[in-house]
């Protein structure tokens, strides 16, 4: 599944629970199988772009959450950001993004009064990590922070670096492909990754 199509508009069943996602461009890649696994069983939604860094989910929150029409409940949010917070031109400190993610939960808690947050860490990032500089030492030191801030928060984080860490190097994009960089899964890393969270998320529902 191309990214770009996780992010085609999706008419949600009233007659289902809806599940809310949003991230980075790795949730863009799970959220096709995530649907595949949950349908028939719940609507999910997600914002129709890449949700980058955490403090650019604190600017887009109140605008990804308007189209949702307030019309009905979301049972469960499912979110992640973290890999755009190491990228070397744009990175925050751990304790600026340990605060962001504070202030999401917020957030997240007054739009969604009723669901149940479940924070997806930052995945696990391989030898050839692209042209952007990112460290698979710095996705531990965050991922680190956001559990010690979520389990603050008593939201449940759920391990997607260890689930890819242990799938490396068949889940990623092969070597050699254009878009190989060893942060983004393969098609068959992306089903697996929406069939676990599917799991998980039917605890919820």
């Amino acid at each position: 599944m191309a990214l770009s199509a996780a992010l085609e508009p999706v008419v949600p069943d009233p007659s289902l629970p809806v599940v809310w996602t949003g991230g980075d461009s790795v949730s863009m890649g799970w959220v096709g199988p995530l649907r595949e696994a949950l349908s028939g069983e719940a609507s999910v939604l997600r914002p129709n772009e890449n949700c980058s860094t955490s403090a650019y989910w604190l600017e887009r929150l109140e605008h990804y959450w308007w189209p949702l029409g307030q019309a009905r409940g979301v049972s469960v949010v499912v979110f992640n950001m973290g890999l755009h917070d190491i990228m070397p031109h744009r990175a925050i400190s751990q304790s600026a993004y340990g605060d962001n993610l504070d202030a999401l939960v917020v957030v997240l808690r007054r739009l969604f009064p009723r669901a149940q947050l479940l924070f997806v860490n930052t995945s696990f990032v391989g030898e050839n990590p692209g042209t952007v500089g990112r460290d698979n030492a710095n996705v531990i030191l965050y991922n680190g922070e956001a559990s010690t801030r979520m389990a603050a928060q008593g939201v449940p984080v759920l391990d997607m670096y260890a689930l890819c860490a242990a799938n490396y190097p068949a889940w990623y994009v092969d070597e050699g492909s254009f878009t190989q960089d060893d942060e983004h899964m393969n098609d068959t890393g992306k089903a697996a990754q929406g069939a676990w969270l599917a799991g998980i998320i039917r605890g919820y529902l």
